[in-house]
């Protein structure tokens, strides 16, 4: 991985930079193998080879599928990721670009949750080539700035570098565009590696031009040096010829005619380009101007004689190329190219000129004016020549349409024939397509039947599917109800225990109170009447406290056994917690009047109020108390025939968390088997005796719990006991 990413950048840079003003390419470059070709290297990272040059075959596709999916199914991230990379790269190279970036985004994706940068990199950089293909440069450029992050981030300057100057590549077709590559063009030259002399040659010409579209000659021309050495030491002819003409044109601006002389020959030995020859040309038409205004008659008939030679070898290369599009254009693009860097600043216009320079001035316009006419009739007669070429294919035009009529009427006769024939044809096809399309017809008609008759069928049975699953729900809520009802029985011995106290003390105090009225009658002395009104006072309050209470308690029952919506409301759990507990407890005792359990209470004082529905809540304590009263029954029993020592225990505690109320039922009686823990919770289920159980208990009390946002977790060990906690949310 660390050794393919830059190699791959690299690739794609110099295989996707396009020819421009300013963002030109190497030759060194354009030689360079398909960019999409090296995504085949991740083979040696995901096991295998492919075939590199059947890219987007099948077979090739089917394996690639393959592994990601099998990568995918294992978790290896890196792997998947990489032939992400290596798909869309095969998606890339065939056109399918919308298909490309998924697979690359997905790759992104995969490195960044495997905390792989490079990879990150890598995949941002194929979003980029997508992006770029479709003409979206302001996608393009995001991705490449987020693959330039992760390079930075890891302190590799040679994928810096050409990042870089991937970005520099997508300003190259905005207006104002030069200013904003030249920090990008800057970094790219600058993170070079110095062992790289053609990368360093390409991005320092790039810097260089940059830096002369922007009018900071001064600046431009240590860059061009520095180009120039480079390319040198990597021997690239043809970018050679374009620094050494670069240098050429910042001599011509800055009028140093023979210098830029000297730099524009020696560009047009490495590379005999036309842009070259015009630069040449209109130096020596500069010279000739400047010799004639000095009066040096030798220099001006020497450099006139130069500017005709080199003026007439352009006129013969545009004759040669006229008749060529693709040249054509190429010439058009590059003249573009030169005129922009050769264009001297208007920072000028204003100031006094001297009598020379306005000679020198009209001389060189007249002499401009001479080749433009020049030019202008070459290109009057090379329309001439365009208008003679259309006029012969007219009349070899004409030539063939006589040619076609002739053998039209050769042809008449054998057609008439044909026609015949194939009405004859025409008409046995048509009758034969009358009886398919009755066959068909009946086909259609026989396939409408079956259908219509399997649908009635499948109405039928989701008709008989609805009546069932209605019967089930119906079933269901019964069962529920059932299972509540038979808490209720469970709590109504529990009830009566507790309402039979109450009901005691309102017998007692009212007995006492009835006593009290008869002493009253007999009293003789005030003080007397008094003492006796007032413990009478007493005992009515003490009547109507335990008449409250067992109100309340009957109130708790109705509510525990009330259906409908239920309303949530703040519930103090220790309370509700030592009312079932009472209640569970004596409900067992009136089933077995011999079974005695100590019973433990932990509640935390400072425990806060919940919000819950009460009469819920109060079931699932109901339930577990239940549970945990009948399972030390049953180690009760089963140890009466053995000399074990048990003490039956139920434990009941509270506790305040960070964000939760836990309330845990214990008890040391049987436990759960291990082999039926992960099933207590389901509906139906139970480990009761039949008869006994219903299944329902546990599996309502999960669903009150969670429908309060709450959780319930269970500890058991077989033969020593259970623990039930509750967590219920504080608000």
């Amino acid at each position: 991985m660390n050794r393919t990413l830059p190699r791959f950048l690299y690739y794609l840079f110099t295989a996707f930079m396009s020819q421009s003003i300013v963002f030109a390419q190497s030759p060194v470059e354009r030689a360079l193998p398909d960019p999409l070709r090296l995504l085949q290297d991740t083979a040696s990272i995901t096991g295998g080879s492919m075939a590199t040059d059947e890219g987007f075959r099948e077979d090739n596709t089917k394996i690639l599928r393959d592994r990601i999916a099998q990568a995918e199914r294992r978790g290896n991230l890196r792997v998947s990721g990489m032939l992400h990379v290596r798909y869309g790269g095969l998606f890339l190279r065939n056109g399918a670009v919308d298909s490309a970036a998924f697979h690359f985004e997905t790759a992104v994706k995969a490195f960044s949750t495997a905390g792989m940068p490079r990879g990150e990199a890598l995949a941002h950089t194929g979003i980029g080539l997508a992006r770029e293909r479709t003409g979206d440069v302001t996608g393009a450029r995001a991705a490449y700035t987020a693959a330039l992050g992760r390079a930075r981030d890891l302190g590799d300057q040679p994928t810096v570098a050409l990042l870089n100057a991937l970005i520099m590549r997508t300003y190259e077709n905005e207006t104002g565009s030069h200013a904003k590559a030249l920090p990008f063009a800057r970094e790219a030259f600058l993170s070079t590696p110095a062992n790289a002399a053609c990368a360093l040659a390409t991005r320092a010409r790039h810097y260089g031009e940059l830096l002369l579209a922007l009018e900071r000659d001064a600046e431009a021309l240590p860059v061009l040096k520095k180009s120039l050495e480079h390319v040198n030491t990597c021997g690239d002819r043809l970018q050679k010829a374009e620094i050494l003409r670069d240098l050429g044109i910042l001599s011509y601006r800055s009028g140093r005619y023979e210098e830029a002389l000297r730099y524009f020959e020696k560009s047009q030995q490495a590379d005999p380009k036309l842009p070259a020859l015009r630069l040449m040309r209109d130096s020596y038409l500069k010279l000739y101007a400047g010799s004639r205004i000095a009066q040096d008659s030798n220099r001006s008939q020497y450099y006139s004689r130069l500017y005709r030679l080199f003026k007439d070898s352009v006129e013969q290369l545009l004759n040669s190329r006229m008749l060529s599009p693709d040249s054509f254009t190429r010439e058009l693009a590059e003249k573009s190219r030169v005129l922009e860097l050769i264009e001297r600043p208007t920072a000028l216009e204003g100031r006094a000129l001297s009598t020379d320079q306005l000679a020198y001035n009209q001389q060189l316009t007249e002499a401009e004016l001479e080749r433009l006419k020049t030019e202008e009739a070459l290109a009057r007669m090379s329309q001439e020549k365009m208008q003679d070429k259309v006029a012969d294919n007219e009349r070899e035009e004409k030539i063939r349409e006589l040619e076609r009529q002739q053998a039209l009427q050769e042809l008449e006769l054998s057609k008439k024939a044909l026609r015949e024939s194939r009405q004859r044809q025409l008409i046995n096809l048509l009758l034969a397509g009358v009886v398919l399309i009755i066959a068909f017809l009946g086909f259609l008609t026989y396939r409408f039947r079956v259908n219509k008759k399997a649908h009635l069928k499948l109405d039928r049975a989701y008709s008989e599917l609805k009546r069932t699953h209605q019967q089930l729900k119906a079933t269901q809520e019964q069962l529920v109800h059932s299972e509540k009802m038979a808490s209720l029985g469970q709590m109504t011995a529990g009830i009566a225990h507790e309402i039979q106290n109450p009901l005691n003390f309102v017998n007692n105090f009212a007995e006492s109170s009835t006593e009290l009225l008869e002493e009253l009658r007999q009293a003789g002395s005030k003080e007397e009447q008094e003492e006796l009104l007032s413990d009478l006072q007493i005992n009515l309050g003490k009547i109507v406290h335990h008449g409250k209470r067992a109100d309340g308690i009957v109130k708790s029952m109705l509510q525990h056994s009330r259906g409908g919506d239920p309303v949530k409301s703040m519930v103090q759990l220790n309370k509700l917690a030592e009312e079932y507990l009472h209640l569970a407890y004596h409900g067992m005792r009136a089933k077995d009047p011999g079974f005695n359990c100590r019973l433990e209470k932990q509640l935390d004082p400072a425990l806060p109020e919940v919000p819950a529905v009460p009469q819920e809540i109060g079931r699932v304590f109901l339930n577990l108390l239940n549970n945990a009263f009948y399972a030390v029954g049953e180690r009760l029993e089963r140890v009466r025939s053995t000399d074990e020592v048990y003490h039956p225990e139920v434990r009941v505690s509270t506790v305040s968390l960070s964000r939760y109320v836990a309330l845990s039922v214990g008890d040391n009686g049987t436990g759960i088997p291990a082999s039926v823990r992960e099933r207590i919770f389901e509906p139906f289920f139970t480990t009761k005796a039949t008869g006994q159980g219903t299944g329902l208990g546990l599996s309502i009390s999960y669903d009150i719990v969670k429908a309060h946002g709450g959780e319930m977790k269970v500890e058991t060990e077989e033969g020593r006991g259970t623990l039930f906690t509750l967590l219920l949310p504080i608000a």
